[in-house]
Parts: structure tokens; sequence; C-alpha cells
């Protein structure tokens, strides 16, 4: 789907965005003060038409500002200077509350998102989190997660957003949650185009294996439909990498039918209408080896996709104990990153090797920089024009 309007003040939706914080215990000291600041400085760039709520949650959750028009600086930021780290974290507290605040003033008329910010797992409540992200999908509201540190359950914040079409995104330096939350809220800030989901039926021997975004915000999908998309910013794109297991192919057939269905999606400022834009997926059938050559965009995109594969693949292997296999593949990985420049990230590539071999395990803090250091060589070198 590709958008383009004139004017950007006047086609981007105001938005309705609550903040959830985790105040565990385990964010006392620089994460939380610096999570504290980086709220007060977002709040401040919020329109006078965006709708705002702010929740608090440790073992239980505060409402630290009800959803409304913004109330007044002073009282913004008295209000987020006041919390204080206490607690255990369970999450599906300060999950409802600020599901309980996005719903006051939810609409179709504002950019309806909850952004998670937490540095642990929680226990216990996984899958009543997982049916209340269900029920945010069904009404429009989108969940994204921050989650800081080395602790937190990355695979279980995956499937969170996944659901409502929000991404995860990994900080592993406080001082690194200024500049990202800043870009989460510039980016909410120029959505357009509103609840994009796919929905598509396979014909009998084809079978989704994976499913991908990579444009406008990166993160694995979930090969369940409908798959929900999120929102496209003004002048953006949405760009996703489906990949399908075909059964063998009669000889007779010169065109494949992988899959038909269709798109829904809504652009608020434009119609009150849902639009419904139907798909078919076909692809020509040869026995030739003299095939098209695929376009640049979608080889380049498969071979920086191949790393982080390769590093799902390394999970999946060591929970099976294939731990020789998982060494290897991450040896395989450090290289790849070595001829891409990307020596930090082989280095810790290698360290994890070793981890492998002696304890069978990936370590907290290098699982999550592979799994979104390779996830991030997806991102466009340079800004797309529109």
């Amino acid at each position: 789907v590709f958008v383009d309007v004139s004017d950007e003040k006047d086609k981007t939706l105001p938005l309705n965005i609550t903040l959830i914080l985790d105040g565990s215990t385990s964010m006392q000291g620089m994460r939380l003060e610096t999570l504290k600041s980086t709220a007060i400085e977002i709040l401040r760039l919020l329109r006078p038409q965006d709708i705002v709520s702010v929740v608090f949650f440790n073992d239980r959750a505060d409402v630290v500002i009800p959803a409304g028009p913004q109330p007044g600086q002073h009282k913004i930021e008295s209000s987020i200077r006041t919390i204080q780290a206490r607690g255990a974290t369970e999450m599906y507290r300060g999950l409802n509350a600020g599901f309980q605040e996005s719903r006051r003033y939810l609409s179709s008329n504002y950019t309806n998102h909850i952004i998670l910010i937490t540095d642990g797992h929680t226990y216990g409540d996984e899958a009543v989190c997982l049916e209340l992200a269900d029920q945010a999908s069904e009404i429009g509201i989108t969940i994204s997660a921050l989650g800081i540190g080395s602790e937190w359950n990355d695979k279980f914040l995956d499937e969170l957003v996944q659901r409502t079409g929000g991404s995860s995104i990994f900080v592993s330096d406080p001082k690194d949650i200024d500049l990202l939350l800043k870009e989460k809220f510039q980016g909410l800030g120029k959505t357009y185009v509103e609840r994009v989901s796919l929905d598509i039926r396979m014909i009998p021997g084809v079978k989704l294996k994976y499913a991908f975004r990579l444009n406008p915000e990166l993160g694995p999908l979930p090969i369940t439909f409908p798959i929900q998309l999120g929102g496209i910013p003004y002048k953006s794109r949405q760009r996703i990498l489906l990949e399908f297991l075909v059964d063998p192919i009669r000889t007779n057939i010169s065109r494949l039918m992988l899959a038909e269905g269709h798109f829904t999606f809504e652009i608020p400022k434009y119609s009150k209408r849902q639009y419904r834009l139907p798909v078919t997926l076909m692809r020509p059938v040869s026995t030739s080896y003299e095939m098209e050559p695929p376009p640049h965009s979608i080889v380049e995109a498969m071979s920086k996709l191949t790393l982080y594969r390769m590093q799902e693949k390394v999970r999946d292997d060591i929970e099976v104990g294939e731990f020789e296999s998982a060494a290897q593949s991450l040896q395989n990985i450090a290289t790849h990153l070595f001829s891409k420049g990307a020596t930090d990230l082989a280095k810790t590539a290698l360290l994890e090797v070793q981890n492998v071999k002696n304890q069978q395990k990936l370590s907290q803090e290098g699982e999550k920089k592979i799994k979104y250091g390779t996830r991030a060589l997806l991102l466009p070198e340079s800004p797309e024009e529109g």
C-alpha cells in the first residue's frame, strides 16, 4: 500500500497515546530516572488535539495521568516525578489499566496506541496479557513494547505486540531510552493509514511458512490470519515478506495461484469507511532454469533477513539440545557480520559460541543483542523518499 498526501499537518491523525511504565524494584536508579525524564520531554511534544494517559505498574497499577486532553505541564511533570520503584513485575495489571484508559477516548479519528516499557519478566499472567492484546486488536488499539536491559522476555513481548500490529524495541543501555522512545513517538505522529490487516486463504498444497514486516517498522509477523500490520505514515509504504512452502507442482501448470484474499485498512482523515483491497498471489511455473531474476529490493531484503533467520534457528536448536549445530550457526553468523562491517555484533556472536559450547545456552544480553542487531540490519541505509 502506498500513500501520498500533500499536507502532513492536515492529513495525519491526532494521538490517543497511553504510556505504561514498569516501576518494579529492578527499574530503580538510572533506568527509571531516564525513563521519567524522557516521558516528560515527549509529553511536551504532544499537540493540543492529542489525548494522553500514563500508567505506572509493579505488583499493582496506578493511573498517574488519566486519559484526556493534556493537563497543565506542571501537573504532568509533578505526577511523573513522584513515581518511585518498588514491588514486583505483574504486567497484566499495567496492561489492563492502560487498556481501560486507552479505550475511554477510543475513536477511528485517533491513532490509538499503547506503549509498554519494561525491564523484566512477568510470571503467571502471560495468557491473560495475550488475551487482552487480542481484545485491543479487535477494537483498533495497537500495542508496542520497549524492553530495557537483558532480563525481559523478548519472545513473549514479540507475540504480544504481533497480535495488534505493533513492534518491540530493545534498549541495551538506559541512555538510549530517550532516542528510541522519541523515534517511536515521531513515527506515530505521522500516521495516515490505520488498522491495516491482511487476510488470505492459501490453495491446497500451499502453506505460509514465514512472514516478516520490513516497513514501516521491522519485525516478525504471525502466520495465522488475519495478520495485523498496524498503521502507515504519510508518504510511506507497507512492505512485508511472505514465504510459502509449495507441494510438488504438476508439469502442465504454467501459473500457480498461491493464495487470494484482501487487505483492509482505514484512512480516517479521508473517509469513515473501511477500505478493502483484493489481493491474489500468483507465480509463473517453468521447467526451465532461465527464470527472470527477482527484483533487487527483494534479493537485498532476503539476503539481510537470512542472518535474522539464522539466529532464530540458533535459539530453536538450543531448545532441542542441538548445541553443536547452534554453535556452528553462530560462527557462520559472525563470519557474515564481519564481512558486512558489523564488527561489534560479530564479536558478540563469537562470545556466544563459547557460551553455547560451555554452558549450552546463550547469555540473556548476547541473545538480545544478536536478535535485535541482525533485525536492525534490515533498516534502510537512508530515508525513503515518498
